[in-house]
């Protein structure tokens, strides 16, 4: 790829990062999103302990149908990135598929060079003057 910015997310990685790294990006924004979860389930537990009232209350229901609300989007966000990882470990493959290619053309020729300077005869001083 010519363009110095990344196919896949050119507003989040705008040059060019090599595929591990937005894997390891990636998995450290997982990891966020599921310590984050962590958080809301805590503070929800501590929560429905100080819900006063009869189960079935009005607002433990309107509490319960935001609650959920969230929950569908955080989910919803996993799974957009979950579909993103697929694309990045593609591309990654592709990447070292295509680094692989350029290297045994690079050692081709590097071997051609060579051979080609062992049957070019060096010029002596001599030669060298007009």
């Amino acid at each position: 790829m010519a363009d110095s910015k990344c196919a896949l997310h050119p507003h989040i990685f705008p040059r060019r990062i090599a595929p591990s790294q937005v894997l390891d990006q990636v998995n450290t924004d997982i990891n966020n999103v599921l310590t984050r979860m962590d958080e809301v389930e805590k503070r929800l537990a501590a929560e429905a302990k100080q819900v006063d009232g009869p189960v079935g209350g009005a607002d433990l229901r309107e509490y319960q149908t935001q609650v959920l609300l969230k929950l569908r989007a955080i989910r919803d966000t996993m799974l957009k990135e979950g579909s993103s990882l697929e694309q990045l470990r593609k591309e990654r493959d592709q990447a070292r598929n295509e680094r692989d290619a350029l290297k045994k053309q690079v050692d081709k020729l590097n071997y051609r060079v060579h051979h080609l300077k062992q049957h070019v005869p060096v010029p002596s001083p001599a030669d060298m003057k007009l």
